[in-house]
């Protein structure tokens, strides 16, 4: 009589709750297919041979006919790991494409940074070293004779412009 109550008080509800798990995980992938989710195909798939498998085993344990049928669960328990191995390799592989797509795109845009460096430095060095040139000669007194106060300020126009030039050089 345990054997009774075990059967029909634990055993029973549970393979019913069982079931309804099964059910509802089905339903969830099969909205998931209809949506077109990335994967969800490879996922149903295994995951519907799992629940086949194991619903077998389920009605066979309710009907009490394991003496006529062979247990089946493992089976489909092994299938719905080999999909999720499929889908994982597939994630990883799609992952790695992506990596390698941002790898490039960088790559493209580090060449653009250093060829906007290239071309604003020597536009920035071109009028940098006609304003020193400039500079240098009215110090030594190309167009005549400047004031101090006028030497002075071309003095700090050419160390600024030097300065400036070293920055643009870096």
């Amino acid at each position: 009589t345990s054997i009774r109550f075990f059967d029909v008080y634990v055993m029973r509800p549970l393979i019913l709750f069982d079931f309804i798990i099964l059910i509802t995980i089905l339903w969830g992938s099969t909205l998931s297919v209809i949506r077109k989710r990335e994967g969800s195909l490879i996922y149903f798939c295994g995951f519907a041979i799992l629940l086949t498998l194991v619903s077998h085993d389920l009605i066979a344990a309710f009907l009490k006919l394991y003496s006529y049928t062979r247990r089946v669960a493992d089976t489909g328990l092994l299938l719905f790991i080999v999909f999720q191995s499929i889908l994982l390799a597939k994630k990883f592989s799609l992952a790695f494409s992506t990596v390698e797509n941002q790898k490039n795109q960088l790559l493209t845009l580090d060449r653009l940074k250093d060829d906007f460096l290239s071309n604003t430095s020597h536009e920035l060095r071109t009028p940098l070293n006609g304003i020193i040139g400039i500079s240098e000669s009215l110090v030594d007194g190309v167009a005549g004779m400047l004031p101090e106060k006028a030497k002075d300020n071309l003095a700090m126009i050419i160390s600024s412009g030097k300065r400036l030039t070293n920055l643009v050089n870096d």
